[in-house]
């Protein structure tokens, strides 16, 4: 794709969006309201709506015991989707599969809306975003989640942005380490935000649950000694405390179960 303004872009890349969302299916949708737990009350907020939008598209249905892994909506649309559509929406609307949900750390800001961004999810690798909108608000080592698409220039952002503080960044961190590849990890990124988001849910905890069904997991299994996690615990005169600029808090809770608390002290 040929060097171009911004503006331009920025409207081929929502005509695209536009494009693949008119084309999802009721079954796309009840998926996504699914993995949110939506319901139609929900569709009245503006940015509940977006969310739902984003998730229809992008995420995938799960696949039968021993079936090839399914196509996302948005993979499925974008091949025929576009035939008809200006050339630039066109090639900007075959880039839209390629859309990484991630979390990021802004490492600087341009007053022509460009954003230097860190992938924390990905090894750090750095990003030349571009959004006057976000750039506005934006500020250096400010944590967000949102989805980027890379449009040559620079990376474009769909326009749901999530800000997050440093307890959470730790908290989803530590949560998708259950993870072993970097897919799995976006995929589960974007519900678990969203959902936090749209109920009010407190999100460092939520993230951290599937670690601790993990570590849950692994002592009813015998794969973790009880006996041993216990008497590691006996020389504390509280529960197991991780201390820094916030503080993780590991505690056995009425004997058998884990609870955790994470405080962010910014």
């Amino acid at each position: 794709m040929e060097t171009c303004a911004y503006a331009p872009i920025r409207e081929a890349m929502i005509a695209a969006l536009q494009i693949c969302t008119s084309g999802l299916s009721a079954k796309d949708y009840d998926l996504a309201c699914e993995s949110l737990e939506c319901f139609e009350e929900d569709f009245s907020e503006g940015d509940t709506v977006a969310m739902i939008a984003d998730a229809a598209l992008f995420l995938r249905p799960p696949s039968a015991r021993g079936r090839r892994m399914r196509k996302r909506p948005i993979d499925r649309l974008t091949p025929k989707a576009f035939k008809d559509a200006d050339p630039l929406v066109a090639a900007i609307g075959a880039k839209l599969p390629l859309a990484v949900f991630s979390m990021f750390e802004v490492e600087a800001v341009s007053i022509s809306g460009e954003i230097k961004l860190r992938d924390l999810l990905d090894d750090d690798r750095v990003l030349k975003g571009m959004d006057l909108s976000l750039a506005k608000c934006a500020r250096a080592g400010m944590l967000i989640a949102g989805r980027f698409v890379d449009v040559g220039q620079w990376h474009i952002a769909f326009g749901i942005i999530v800000t997050l503080k440093k307890s959470e960044m730790l908290a989803i961190s530590l949560g998708l380490s259950v993870f072993d590849d970097l897919e799995s990890k976006r995929e589960a990124l974007c519900p678990l935000v969203y959902h936090a988001r749209i109920h009010g849910a407190p999100l460092a905890l939520t993230a951290v649950s599937p670690l601790i069904e993990f570590i849950a997991a692994a002592v009813d299994a015998g794969a973790i000694d009880v006996d041993e996690a216990l008497a590691g615990f006996a020389g504390q005169a509280g529960p197991l405390l991780f201390d820094g600029p916030w503080r993780i808090c590991f505690r056995f809770k009425d004997g058998d179960a884990w609870d955790v608390e994470i405080v962010d002290y910014h």
